[in-house]
């Protein structure tokens, strides 16, 4: 008696390997990445600005500067004060720098139906496109009755009147206030302060 014919097992289609899955994995993702660098550099140019930036519409100094559904701003009065800035309060020391000293007074309307809080002060940018913080302290710089935009509460309907000062460097010109919304996101406003 002859043993039953043995059989063969089913032949098994092969997987992909986890290795094979991995490479094409990584490889999409690669594909992926050289495609937006290559869109992003199309964007950016070789200047290095975003060419897909609009201007900044500018506005001079007693303008209103409107943000629909939000707020309103105006600048009041803007001056260099030179290279010596001295302290109203008894607390502080006079400051001095190698460049110059400017102070902007400006006013704010919030337009919105609800109280906002702003967290980031306004930027000074000069013709060189360079962009300045206000002076830490400022407060002790001013004169009484003036107020810094810092967490300052605005009410809504509600105008309130801010001052600022800026340490700029000695060749810095052709200065923009730079108005936004009081929320996040938005495109910025530029006030000339004519100098």
């Amino acid at each position: 008696m002859n043993p039953p014919p043995l059989s063969q097992p089913p032949v098994q289609k092969s997987k992909p390997g986890c290795l094979k899955v991995f490479l094409i994995v990584t490889g999409l993702g690669a594909v992926a990445a050289i495609g937006g660098c290559a869109l992003l550099a199309a964007l950016v140019g070789a200047s290095g600005k975003n060419k897909t930036e609009r201007p900044v519409e500018t506005f001079q100094i007693g303008d209103t500067v409107t943000f629909e559904d939000d707020s309103q701003w105006q600048v009041l009065e803007a001056k260099s004060l030179g290279s010596v800035l001295k302290g109203t309060n008894m607390l502080a020391e006079t400051k001095r720098t190698d460049g110059k000293f400017l102070y902007v007074r400006y006013k704010i309307t919030n337009t919105k139906n609800r109280e906002e809080r702003i967290l980031d002060t306004p930027k000074l940018r000069d013709s060189k496109g360079r962009e300045f913080e206000h002076l830490d302290g400022a407060s002790l710089y001013l004169e009484d009755g003036e107020n810094t935009l810092t967490l300052e509460q605005l009410t809504s309907g509600m105008s309130k009147s801010f001052s600022a000062l800026y340490e700029v460097p000695s060749d810095a010109s052709g200065f923009v206030f730079m108005t936004r919304k009081l929320g996040f996101g938005g495109d910025d406003k530029a006030v000339k302060l004519g100098f």
